[in-house]
């Protein structure tokens, strides 16, 4: 999707648009709209975004090793278990 503004006054998706107005379009209808010169791509401009940089935590952590016992194979035939 194509973020547009209206060069006149025209109905896209059954609104009513005035020029200036800013509407998304699909790309071949943005395409089809700057050609017939009823529309025009809206002017993005770029922010930047300034993050204030953080020295990371470090948490201490153990190892904690629990031995589980094993289970018990059981086979898986075709044989009633009571």
């Amino acid at each position: 999707m194509i973020s547009m503004v209206t060069k006149q006054a025209h109905v896209y998706a059954g609104k009513k648009l005035r020029a200036g107005d800013e509407f998304v379009a699909s790309k071949q209808d943005a395409r089809l709209l700057v050609a017939l010169g009823r529309a025009e791509r809206k002017q993005e401009t770029s922010v930047e975004v300034v993050v204030p940089h953080e020295t990371p935590r470090v948490y201490k952590t153990r190892a904690i090793k629990v031995d589980k016992p094993k289970r018990q194979y059981r086979r898986r035939d075709l044989v009633a278990q009571e």
